[in-house]
C-alpha cells in the first residue's frame, strides 16, 4: 500500500492514480477537502484498487500511526 500525503488534489492525486495503474492500493491523506479526496478514491477505484482516505491535520500525526523501524536513517 502507497501512503500518500496531500493526495486530495494536484501532484499527490496525480501520484495516487499513478501508483493505482501500476496495481498499488493507497491510503491518501489530507487537511480539508473531502470531496477533492472522494474524487481522488473514485480515479482509483476506477483502476480497480482500493483507496482509503484520512483527514489529517498533521503529517507528523501520519508518522505516529507508522508501525516503529518503518524507515531506515541513511
Amino acid at each position: 500500500m502507497a501512503l500518500i500525503t496531500g493526495g486530495d488534489s494536484g501532484i499527490g492525486r496525480a501520484v495516487a492514480i499513478a501508483y493505482a495503474m501500476e496495481g498499488a492500493d493507497v491510503a491518501i491523506f489530507y487537511n480539508q477537502h473531502d470531496e477533492d479526496a472522494e474524487d481522488t478514491q473514485a480515479l482509483v477505484e476506477a483502476k480497480g484498487k482500493q483507496c482509503l482516505m484520512q483527514l489529517i491535520k498533521c503529517v507528523k500525526t501520519v508518522l505516529k500511526m507508522l508501525p516503529k523501524n518503518s524507515f531506515t536513517k541513511r
